[in-house]
């Protein structure tokens, strides 16, 4: 469906907390099990809480993506307040945290690509919108958004 998929780790737990072999352990299991079900491991992670440190940075060698705009959707439950939290923070190369295992998240969210979209914009994976702004993403960079150079 032209989606991107990435690792969140396999048990959802604060990544900081962990021993470094945990850590890579953690990140192994989660990859594997990516794999085995579409077939390509994740060459992204967007930890859990958002929590990362040094030592979670070196053991995940993966693409870290944050956020930049936070639908709030974990909170609220509520399809049109993730939508306008959506809507009222946009920008061009902004990255939405949403979660899915929320029937109100994905209803919002969709509202909020139909609003977007009469606005002008696009929808696009985080390795498109990075290599849309000419970003060679590494494995030591939090990234929370690509906004143009200009």
């Amino acid at each position: 469906m032209g989606n991107q998929i990435a690792s969140h780790t396999y048990s959802h737990c604060d990544l900081t907390t962990l021993s470094a072999d945990a850590l890579r352990t953690e990140i192994s299991k989660a990859n594997a099990s990516v794999k085995n079900v579409i077939g390509v491991e994740p060459s992204a992670i967007r930890p859990p809480y958002g929590s990362i440190n040094s030592t979670v940075v070196n053991a995940m060698q993966k693409h870290i993506i944050l956020w930049s705009i936070d639908s709030l959707d974990w909170k609220y439950r509520d399809a049109q307040t993730v939508c306008n939290n959506i809507c009222n923070n946009a920008f061009d190369g902004g990255i939405v945290l949403l979660h899915d295992l929320y029937q109100t998240s994905v209803d919002g969210a969709i509202m909020a690509m139909d609003i977007l979209s009469q606005r002008g914009y696009s929808f696009v994976t985080v390795d498109e919108l990075a290599q849309l702004r000419g970003v060679t993403m590494n494995t030591n960079t939090k990234y929370f958004q690509f906004k143009p150079s200009n």
